[in-house]
């Protein structure tokens, strides 16, 4: 059923691993186009800010969000260019898995950020330090040592991720939907606080990103 793919968008992220008894690197790379039946074209792995040797005839097991699901399937390098610039040409799936997944589906993690209450001025000292421990398409859960604000209070959040092997800085306007104190039972003094936000106002360049970036984070954990 090659036919589920025909309605993906030039710019879709899309996840490689290598399919090799030596190797079995994963590159975040994006799609600059498709003829169904023929082939697709990838942008060539850059691994900071190096660009990647992959040959002809290399395989790999392809990974994607695209809407609710998540696609997976098989492809071959057929063709390795450099010019005008590096990409990949790739066989058209023959087979494609696809596993449903929730919107809001989150996926753990435990990435460093910087939140901001916006009551506060852009200043560098209204910057709190927090620890993002799960992540969707919809929204986080947020820990940190000082308390963020009120339920319904707009935190901005500020995420730093690697997209197509080039840092990326994700930033987004959120809602506080409910708060927490944690306490250790052995060391009071140790007490952080958690919230959920959802985000608020995500343009398409912020959802590119969020994608990208929620797909590694899922691939990670399987």
């Amino acid at each position: 059923m090659p036919e589920n793919i025909l309605n993906l968008h030039v710019g879709k992220m899309i996840q490689l691993q290598r399919i090799s008894p030596e190797k079995h690197d994963r590159f975040t790379v994006m799609l600059i186009g498709s003829l169904p039946g023929q082939g697709i074209i990838v942008t060539t792995p850059v691994v900071r800010k190096k660009v990647q040797l992959i040959q002809e005839g290399v395989r790999f097991a392809v990974r994607l969000l695209h809407g609710s699901k998540v696609l997976g399937f098989v492809v071959t390098v057929t063709h390795s260019s450099s010019k005008p610039y590096p990409h990949l040409h790739m066989s058209y799936p023959k087979e494609i898995e696809s596993l449903a997944i929730r919107n809001a589906e989150r996926v753990s993690t435990n990435l460093p950020a910087l939140v901001r209450n916006v009551r506060y001025g852009d200043d560098e000292n209204a910057w709190q330090p927090v620890l993002v421990k799960d992540l969707s398409m919809t929204g986080a859960r947020l820990e940190s040592i000082e308390p963020l604000g009120r339920t319904g209070e707009q935190l901005v959040m500020k995420l730093d991720i690697e997209v197509c092997g080039e840092p990326e800085q994700l930033t987004l306007v959120t809602e506080i939907c409910n708060r927490a104190a944690i306490s250790d039972r052995l060391d009071r003094e140790q007490t952080r606080y958690a919230c959920g936000v959802s985000y608020l106002k995500i343009d398409r360049t912020q959802e590119v990103l969020l994608n990208s970036c929620v797909l590694q984070l899922k691939a990670g954990d399987q």
